[in-house]
This record gives C-alpha cells, structure tokens and sequence, in this order.
C-alpha cells in the first residue's frame, strides 16, 4: 500500500489530477475538461471583481 511506503500520500490521490481526493479520478476526461474550464472560469472572475478600478 503506497501510504505505508510514504506517509505523506495519506490523503492524496493516485489519479494525478488533484493533490488531494475529491473523486475526480472517477471522472470522464470530458467531464474533466468540464470541471477544469469552470475552475479557471471562476479564477478569472474572482481576478477581475478582486483588480483595482483602474485595472478592470
């Protein structure tokens, strides 16, 4: 078992996807691609409502 070899995986996933586990292993690769285009979505909107007035 991996985390007994390396106890600083608990928690990981194996999958490559995330550090972490949030079951995204068990999703398609288009669902994926889904999940990733609205994360950066959601990264450029906080971007821009966080810019100063004159940046926007």
């Amino acid at each position: 078992m991996r985390v007994q070899k390396n106890p600083e995986d608990i928690g990981r996933c194996g999958c490559g996807r995330r550090e972490y586990c949030d079951g995204s292993h068990g999703l398609s690769e288009e669902q994926w691609q889904a999940v990733v285009a609205k994360e950066r979505e959601a990264a450029l909107l906080k971007e821009l409502s966080e810019a100063p007035e004159g940046e926007k």
